[in-house]
């Protein structure tokens, strides 16, 4: 049996960070994405807030747990290393997440990691240790 996927156009959608803005990216996405972009979102909100300690709370570990099956949420995550660090490692944090969803989906995650490098979205230290990392750890 053929099995049909829903098909709808995400709009472009913004989120100020203390050192710019994040861009979540439009394109046809299928609905489940839908869930993945806004639990990216969330995330994002909670690393700005609390930084390294966001890995203390039992929540936020199954959140992760939730976005490494949806390795599209990556592209959103990249925003996430803007943030100015606040003394909490913000950037670092979101680094992390992008790593973990990285080792498990790692072609898919340099891909975009390399488009962010040519598009200029996060600083470039970031993308390039990420990119070395995923390559060092997985082979990809």
């Amino acid at each position: 049996m053929r099995q049909r996927l829903s098909w709808k156009l995400i709009s472009p959608r913004t989120m100020h960070a203390p050192t710019g803005v994040i861009r979540f990216f439009s394109r046809a996405q299928p609905i489940h994405d839908d869930i993945a972009e806004s639990l990216s979102r969330q995330v994002l909100q909670e690393i700005e807030a609390q930084g390294k300690n966001f890995f203390e709370n039992q929540e936020n570990l199954r959140q992760i747990e939730e976005l490494k099956k949806h390795p599209s949420c990556v592209r959103n995550l990249i925003g996430g290393l803007n943030f100015r660090d606040t003394g909490l490692k913000q950037p670092c944090t979101a680094l992390a997440i992008i790593l973990k969803i990285g080792r498990q989906y790692p072609e898919e995650t340099i891909r975009l990691l390399e488009k962010a490098i040519k598009n200029k979205e996060a600083p470039l230290h970031y993308l390039c240790e990420l990119i070395y990392k995923i390559n060092r750890t997985t082979g990809a």
